[in-house]
């Protein structure tokens, strides 16, 4: 039970973490929802509306990183939103490497 609870309270942490740093990038907003996200939370790439065929995940696939699920072909409406997920295997390294990654994208477009 206790292992349970330590592994809730990082997660935890480390969404909240992961959507502090990410929204701190221009042109980013995280996460989308007000609420409390545990896990899981959204990714907008707002400036990305002058560029509405720019799909982000090939350019961070090739900086080894997936980028999260595409939600604008279930829900148009959100625009060039993704859905991110933190589990156990992350680390605020791989945070750092993700906010890297997306500055690098976002400098070649």
């Amino acid at each position: 039970r206790d292992g349970f609870q330590e592994l809730s309270k990082y997660l935890f942490t480390l969404t909240q973490y992961a959507t502090r740093y990410l929204t701190a990038l221009d042109g980013v907003h995280t996460p989308l929802f007000s609420g409390c996200h545990f896990k899981d939370f959204t990714v907008n790439f707002q400036d990305r509306a002058s560029l509405p065929d720019f799909d982000i995940q090939p350019e961070l696939l090739a900086h080894g990183i997936f980028g999260g699920r595409a939600l604008s072909p279930l829900f148009p409406e959100l625009g060039d939103t993704y859905l991110y997920s933190i589990s156990d295997l992350h680390s605020t390294e791989d945070i750092h490497t993700l906010g890297q990654a997306i500055r690098a994208v976002k400098e070649v477009h």
